[in-house]
């Protein structure tokens, strides 16, 4: 039987999607293995983690070899276990012996550079630029007014801030365990501000895009796209997020609803929905294909895109490791369906390249 692990900062057996796969394991044929790649012994490249018993029906402490297959959900801090972690999973990548099931995308600017010069995505980009001089930085800001800035590394909202510019004065607001944090500032004091968080990690710029209701809700639109075991991709989910009326944000951990799509479209019937969804078929059908030309080999994309009063289409973000919150608004079969969906597709990859027969004790 193969072995699919699936990869964890901190693993987490109580985790719903994870569990879920797993209970999927035994009549798609493959052993599901949860681990952090800071459990991986350096000499022996045994692992203290954990293994899925289908006759128990729940997670059990086992040692085991590196599996063939990995499932690559590590989310990385700036401490030094994740900068250890991610220099594990790097080397785990490089190896001919093992197979992800997806690699994984590099940051917001990188992504954005390259995608920048593909004429079939490049029309769905904010225009974006990397905060290098401060200068330049606050020339744009008095320029467009209002913009959006956010680590090129961040990820759940994190590090994301929105200034607005009128008459020399600066309003910077940011969200906090779901509330708004708002200061004042002159020009001087925000040159200082931004130099001080530039030197902690890099920050990338937009102009801020009209995506609120009439109730002054932020929103956007979440497409999970994943591969199925015909390498094909599709559309497995796909729901509006609504923040709290003045927010910045639209993450569900910052306190933002899932809305099933056809609910919300419903809410919104003055927009151009025919041209919406022609682009959103155009950006399904073109972006995976560019990403994995672009990168490398995927399985999944969260896609998050902004729809603007104008019925305009953004491209805001992509992940390779997207949440699985949006499941919610699916029914148990489609969940279910989802939840195997990981192993089939590395049934299919076994298919194509045969695992090496590695250990499964």
């Amino acid at each position: 039987m193969i072995r699919l692990g699936i990869l964890m900062l901190e693993p987490d057996t109580t985790h719903p999607f994870y569990t879920g796969m797993a209970q999927t394991s035994k009549t798609i044929g493959v052993e599901v293995l949860l681990f952090s790649p800071l459990q991986i012994h350096p000499q022996t490249e045994w692992i203290q983690g954990y293994r899925f018993s289908p006759d128990t029906g729940s997670w059990v402490n086992d040692i085991f070899t590196i599996p063939e297959y990995i499932y690559d959900r590590t989310f990385y801090g700036d401490d030094f276990s994740s900068k250890q972690a991610k220099a594990i999973v790097q080397w785990l990548k490089n190896r001919d012996d093992l197979c992800f099931l997806g690699y994984g995308l590099p940051n917001k600017w990188t992504i954005y550079r390259h995608l920048k010069t593909q004429e079939k995505v490049s029309p769905y980009l904010p225009k974006t630029s990397l905060i290098d001089s401060i200068p330049e930085t606050i020339a744009k800001i008095i320029r467009e007014k209002n913009v959006i800035i956010k680590p090129f590394d961040g990820a759940n909202g994190m590090g994301v801030f929105e200034i607005q510019s009128e008459n020399g004065h600066f309003q910077v607001r940011t969200t906090k365990k779901q509330e708004i944090a708002e200061k004042e500032m002159d020009e001087e004091t925000l040159s200082r501000w931004l130099e001080g968080l530039v030197q902690k990690r890099s920050f990338i710029l937009q102009a801020q895009l009209d995506n609120r209701d009439e109730q002054n809700r932020p929103f956007d639109l979440r497409l999970l796209l994943q591969k199925n075991e015909n390498d094909k991709w599709s559309v497995s989910c796909k729901g509006f997020r609504v923040g709290i009326p003045g927010s910045l944000l639209t993450n569900i951990s910052s306190g933002a609803s899932a809305i099933s799509y056809e609910e919300w479209k419903g809410k919104l019937k003055h927009y151009n929905w025919m041209y919406i969804e022609s682009e959103l078929r155009d950006i399904v059908r073109s972006l995976p294909e560019v990403l994995e030309e672009e990168f490398a080999p995927l399985f999944e994309i969260g896609l998050d895109i902004i729809i603007g009063r104008d019925s305009s289409v953004w491209i805001l973000d992509m992940n390779s490791k997207p949440g699985h919150k949006m499941l919610q608004l699916l029914n148990e079969d489609e969940i279910q369906r989802l939840h195997s969906l990981p192993l089939r597709y590395c049934k299919a990859l076994q298919r194509k390249m045969p695992a090496t027969g590695g250990d499964s004790s």
